[in-house]
């Protein structure tokens, strides 16, 4: 099923651009199928599977998700909000 991105901030800088869509059936495998899709975001954004500690994914605007094992549904949007600045 398509799921989509939705970048801010220093995601968004990352990945180069502001939305990705791929297809997961989980948060975790939407998560792995975005760094195959922006390389840039391994490491900082997604660190073994998981979202790393200075970024949080908002599903559809109404809740903030973390759970790799969380199903998704058809168009599902992943808000990526970052935590991170620069000076």
């Amino acid at each position: 099923m398509n799921v989509h991105f939705e970048m801010y901030g220093v995601a968004r800088l990352r990945a180069g651009r502001d939305k990705v869509q791929v297809s997961a059936a989980t948060l975790g495998a939407a998560l792995e199928a975005l760094k195959t899709a922006c390389p840039a975001l391994a490491g900082a954004l997604i660190e073994n599977g998981r979202l790393g500690p200075h970024y949080r994914l908002s599903l559809n605007g109404r809740e903030f998700v973390s759970d790799p094992d969380r199903p998704l549904a058809e168009g599902d949007i992943l808000i990526v909000l970052s935590a991170e600045a620069g000076g």
